[in-house]
């Protein structure tokens, strides 16, 4: 939960002991049911927090293990690429120049980048395995491209959830901030001639500040 979010959920908790305290005035309708609509919402919000710490927590191991997947794809590139050299242009002509890295290293280029490496050393398998790459070299990239495939696809799905838990929990915070205002109007309009409540509510409903940002004093120029 951000610190925005944090700040309004502790007006609120305020809000729910004045209104605990002051339970006689405010049981009954109009008051009671939005109380009970405030409860409901933030209870739907702590569920929807810890959804949100789960969807990070997944979203940061998803992210780490596409990074990982990419790795071993560019990793096997790099293997075939030594490969070309070590066949050489000789034996070869122009398979030096074949072979290159993908650029830019998009995660679409490199998954484009192994089938086409996959395509093109076909008809040099035999010298490549010659050279020292392993027997199943190609079956290995194309395992390569689509572990990398599936990693991308699974952190983009995280990072999409993740979106999705914050969206809800802006919204249930628009929703009872709106339902707290009708209900602190309640309150002035029971509590106009009293003005020890009134301050009590003033405390309860205050929503704190965003802390400002530190700004840096200019220097002072040298005196000429």
């Amino acid at each position: 939960m951000i610190d925005a979010h944090r700040r309004r959920m502790d007006k609120l908790d305020r809000e729910a002991v004045f209104f605990t305290d002051n339970l006689v005035d405010f049981k009954d309708p109009p008051a009671g049911p939005l109380t009970t609509a405030i409860n409901g919402k933030m209870t739907a919000i702590l569920g929807q927090d810890a959804s949100l710490t789960s969807t990070f927590d997944d979203k940061g191991q998803k992210q780490e293990i596409k990074g990982n997947r990419r790795d071993d794809a560019l990793n096997m590139f790099r293997s075939i690429i030594m490969g070309a050299k070590a066949i050489g242009d000789t034996a070869v002509p122009g398979i030096t120049t074949l072979f290159r890295m993908p650029d830019p290293r998009t995660d679409q280029n490199i998954i484009a980048k192994a089938t086409a490496m996959f395509n093109e050393t076909a008809p040099f398998e035999a010298d490549f395995v010659t050279v020292g790459l392993d027997a199943n070299f190609r079956i290995q990239l194309t395992a390569a491209r689509d572990a990398f495939q599936q990693a991308r696809d699974d952190a983009n799905s995280a990072a999409e959830g993740h979106g999705e838990a914050v969206g809800a929990i802006e919204q249930l915070f628009r929703e009872v901030m709106a339902i707290s205002r009708q209900r602190g109007a309640l309150v002035l309009l029971k509590y106009h001639n009293n003005p020890g409540k009134l301050a009590a509510w003033a405390i309860a409903s205050h929503l704190e500040k965003a802390p400002k940002a530190k700004t840096q004093t200019p220097p002072t120029p040298p005196t000429p």
